[in-house]
């Protein structure tokens, strides 16, 4: 009997990922209100998930002999549990993924309209259409003429999301990187970083890129500031010391706090000082990342040794464990 609720849980499970998936469609502005929604639709995924775990669990211990002790029976159902607890992170995953491909080729079979919507609609269409690219990435790629043709419009907002969105969709079309560039000396602040971001995530660095992406770290809006990490974490190298400072700066930010480890890695050896700064963080999983990406760093790390060394005895043993390693990897 519980094997026949469980699979017709797993239909109802497979009907309302689809719902979700074309409700978070109908929902898609690429704003608070989409992230709620997407936050809506993860939690009924994971409760869902929950209930899937449950059931598994009861069928095994269903599944055992009639005539087991029952001081045996008393603990199979927490044993159960556990056994399989990978069962709730597959089916969270596996219909997470029928929601976000069914949201995605909603949207991707809406883009039609996004692209009237850019030269045609109302100011807020045009700016919500922006958005959609935004968000939809490479897969509005056809829609790349018309973000191309509302840079130049007046609307300084219309012209910043459209900037924003061809660094997502990665344009092919060269018209795309020209009026970026032009988009660095526009009137409008936030759309002069929002061209340096987009140019550094089309793999573009020269300085006035790079000095866009920098400043964008240190603005007090944080939708700019995450654009400047993406962007700096595609630079690598080439964003420079300045931007290891900037990026530093951020480690106690609620929201970015745990992203910074990885982008002053991606910086490379200039941001040595920063990540040994961070080995003394409060934060023992901003020590930890911050010891492993020195250690990915290897030799050219090598500077950072001696504050390795003091890490050795750290009072969280995960920290202990990646000192080991970095250390290992430093004085190969």
């Amino acid at each position: 009997m519980l094997e026949n609720l469980l699979y017709g849980w797993l239909v109802v499970r497979l009907l309302l990922s689809v719902a979700l998936g074309v409700r978070a469609a109908n929902r898609l502005r690429h704003d608070a209100a989409t992230r709620a929604e997407l936050h809506r639709m993860v939690g009924l995924h994971v409760v869902a998930a929950g209930v899937t775990w449950l059931l598994e669990a009861l069928i095994r211990e269903q599944n055992l002999p009639a005539n087991a002790a029952p001081v045996v029976r008393a603990f199979v159902l927490p044993i159960m549990l556990v056994w399989t607890v990978w069962v709730p992170a597959v089916d969270a995953a596996g219909f997470a993924l029928v929601s976000v491909s069914v949201s995605a080729l909603l949207a991707r079979g809406r883009l039609a309209r996004y692209q009237r919507d850019l030269l045609l609609g109302e100011p807020g269409q045009r700016v919500r259409a922006a958005r959609a690219c935004e968000f939809l990435g490479t897969l509005a790629r056809p829609a790349v003429p018309e973000l191309v043709d509302v840079m130049t419009d007046p609307d300084p907002e219309l012209r910043f999301r459209a900037a924003r969105a061809l660094g997502r969709v990665n344009p092919r079309d060269p018209a795309a990187t020209d009026v970026l560039r032009r988009a660095l000396t526009d009137r409008d602040e936030r759309v002069v970083l929002a061209a340096a971001c987009a140019l550094a995530l089309l793999k573009e660095s020269d300085p006035p890129v790079v000095a866009g992406a920098v400043a964008a770290l240190a603005v007090e809006d944080d939708e700019m500031r995450g654009e400047g990490l993406r962007a700096v974490l595609a630079l690598g190298p080439a964003a420079g010391a300045a931007a290891a400072e900037r990026v530093l700066a951020l480690v106690d930010h609620w929201k970015f706090g745990a992203r910074v480890p990885p982008v002053l890695g991606k910086i490379g050896p200039e941001a040595v000082p920063a990540l040994v700064v961070l080995l003394a963080h409060p934060s023992p999983r901003i020590r930890s990342a911050a010891v492993t990406e020195l250690g990915k760093l290897g030799p050219r790390a090598a500077v950072a040794v001696a504050e390795l060394e003091a890490r050795r005895r750290d009072r969280d043993p995960i920290v202990r464990s990646a000192v080991a390693q970095a250390l290992r990897a430093v004085r190969v």
